[in-house]
Formats: structure tokens, C-alpha cells, sequence
């Protein structure tokens, strides 16, 4: 498991190391938090980036172990919060499910629910009987949304309800299944600090939930993503996939609180490796989350991978 880029621009060395592996025909995958595309374009950019011949049986992004949902969600309604609706549409298609919609649609159809941003929307005064609508049987977080306060306010909403916004959910019907995609809280971006992204709008989004629930009950969320067991679950079969022959899986990263706290937790065969080439940089390993190696570089991870 290995990670090659970061903020989208090649790690000094990664091609090299990325060769190396593939000549030496050894199993290898490139995991990222990152998301909203498919696994088969990420691997043609990472191609193209790279010069080498990456295709998507080696790419597993935040959200691919969602897939694994289709057999049971794939023709219920979902409501679906992500940036780019072409790139979600064909992600969602392509791992089976057929009845998805985006919430600004919903938030168009139910404008009532965000008063600040639709009180002068034609649907502003339709009727709040929902009564007759298909349940919504599930939420899938793929992307960090752009307008947190009507995403927040409407979740809240659709959280609360038995699927049918306006109709609470009784105290023996199970929540709607919450899934987000990418449990980061800061990414870095070109600003010297980091911004939020979808974990904090998940933060958000638990405590707003707790604060209007009845006796403050807890939104239950299913998180895909580093370091969750779900993300190193799904990376563990695809790895057994390309070997049945697998000993030993390093996860090599430069975040101790997803890269190798996610690795640490995944199990005797898996061996974390720290590398200083992002969020970790100072130090001779992380206090929080140590990792069972540290290096300078990618390129000293992988000479230390093929000399164990």
C-alpha cells in the first residue's frame, strides 16, 4: 500500500519505486482518502502523471468499499452529497446503484427545508406532505459539500425521519444508513494551514444532530477511508486478489493519523512505514501513532521493503 502524490503533484522519487514494484511483479495498491471519481479514472490520471501503466484493480479510493453496499442498496433511493454530479452519477452507476439523487435536487424539491438559501425558490410554498414519497433508505458522503449550512440543516432533517423528510422515525425503526466516504478532518491545500474537509463537516453534522435529537441520541455513521477497518478490510482482499501468497502488507504514508494509525490497528500482517514527505515531517516517529518504521523518503521505504 503506498501513497505516490501529494496535492496531486508526483513524491520525489515515486515513479522509480512505483517501477521497481511493478517490474518485480509484487502486489501493490495506491490508497487515498481522496475521492469523487472512479477508480478507472484515477488510475488513467495516475497513468498519465506517472508514465506507467496504472489500471484501476490497484486504486482504491475513500469510497470504493462502498461498492460492496449494491447487492442491498443498489435500487433503493439514496440521497447523495457530492461536488461534481457528472463524475459522482457515473461513480454511483458503476458500482450498481440505480436510484440516486443529489441533495441540492432534493433541497430544490423540498425548498421549505433551507429558507436562507431558497426562500424565494417556485418550490418555497409547496406542500410538506411527504407521506406518499419512496423512503429514502440511505446517505452516501462522497464528497466534502459546498454549502455546509442547507446541507447540514436538510441531513439533519433526513436523519431525523423515517426516510421521509417531515415524518419522524419511531423509536424502534432503524436509522437511515449514513455513510461517508472520506473521514479526514484537514487536507492541505495551497494555504501555509490546512482547511476542513469532509470530517469536519461530519463533526458537524453530529453535533447539530445530537443537539435537536430526542435525549440527545448519537447519529450513527459508517466512515470508509484511512484509517477505518473497512478501507483495510477491502484492501486486504484485493491485495489477496494479485497473491495468495501475501506474508507481509507495509502501508507507507506521511499521515500518522490515517496512513499508520489505520495500518497499526489492520492486523498482525500488516507494517506501517512513516515517511517524511507530507504531514510528517519532524521527529524520529509520531507519539500518538508510531509506525513500525520511519524513513526520509519513499525511495528509502521501498529499498527497506525489498531488503526485508
Amino acid at each position: 500500500m503506498l501513497r505516490i502524490t501529494n496535492k496531486e503533484k508526483p513524491i520525489d522519487g515515486a515513479r522509480e519505486c512505483l517501477l521497481r514494484i511493478i517490474n518485480a511483479k509484487a502486489p501493490y495498491l495506491l490508497v487515498t482518502n481522496g475521492s469523487g471519481e472512479t477508480e478507472k479514472e484515477r488510475s488513467q490520471r495516475l497513468s498519465n502523471l506517472f508514465n506507467l501503466d496504472i489500471t484501476e484493480d490497484h486504486i482504491v479510493l475513500a469510497h470504493t468499499p462502498i461498492k460492496d453496499l449494491a447487492p442491498e442498496y443498489g435500487n433503493k433511493r439514496i440521497l447523495v452529497i457530492g461536488r461534481n454530479k457528472d463524475k459522482i452519477s457515473r461513480l454511483m452507476t458503476s458500482y450498481g446503484f440505480n436510484n440516486f439523487e443529489f441533495i441540492d435536487d432534493y433541497v430544490d424539491e423540498h425548498a421549505y427545508l433551507s429558507p436562507y438559501t431558497h426562500r424565494h425558490h417556485p418550490n418555497a410554498s409547496a406542500s410538506f406532505d411527504t407521506s406518499n414519497e419512496i423512503p429514502i433508505e440511505a446517505v452516501f458522503i462522497l464528497e466534502n459539500p459546498d454549502k455546509w449550512q442547507s446541507t447540514l440543516q436538510v441531513l439533519v432533517d433526513v436523519m431525523l425521519s423515517d426516510g421521509r423528510v417531515g415524518i419522524l422515525r419511531q423509536p424502534n425503526q432503524k436509522q437511515i444508513l449514513l455513510c461517508n466516504a472520506n473521514p479526514d478532518l484537514v487536507y492541505g491545500g495551497k494555504y501555509i494551514h490546512p482547511r476542513f474537509t469532509s470530517g469536519a463537516f461530519i463533526k458537524c453534522l453530529e453535533e447539530l444532530y445530537k443537539s435537536v435529537s430526542y435525549n440527545n441520541h448519537e447519529v450513527v455513521v459508517t466512515q470508509y477511508g484511512k484509517p477505518f477497518e473497512s478501507t483495510y478490510k477491502y484492501a486486504t482482499s484485493m491485495l489477496e486478489n494479485q497473491s495468495k501468497a501475501l506474508s507481509r502488507i507495509y502501508a507507507v504514508g506521511d499521515n500518522p493519523k490515517s496512513d499508520i494509525a489505520g495500518a497499526n490497528a489492520a492486523g498482525p500482517l500488516w507494517h506501517s512505514i512513516l515517511v517524511r514527505t507530507g504531514i510528517f515531517r519532524i521527529g524520529e516517529n509520531d507519539n500518538q501513532h508510531p509506525a513500525k518504521k520511519v524513513c526520509n523518503s519513499i525511495v528509502d521505504a521501498t529499498e527497506f521493503m525489498f531488503t526485508q
